[in-house]
């Protein structure tokens, strides 16, 4: 988790959906990633598809 990642969140760019089949718009957003026991969980942060709601994590 970086500030130039929580800076972009709410960009909007226009990308290929794998679940609808065609270009998309997407919104950077941040979500909760894996949870290890006694630890909480780190935020992913990646692309959202407005449609559909599928998340592309960027690492």
């Amino acid at each position: 988790m970086t500030d130039a990642d929580d800076e972009k969140l709410g960009e909007k760019t226009s990308l290929y959906c794998s679940v609808c089949e065609e270009e998309r718009t997407f919104v950077w957003t941040v979500w909760s990633g894996v949870e290890y026991f006694g630890y909480p969980p780190e935020n992913e942060y990646g692309w959202e598809c407005t449609v559909c709601g599928s998340k592309v994590s960027v690492p």
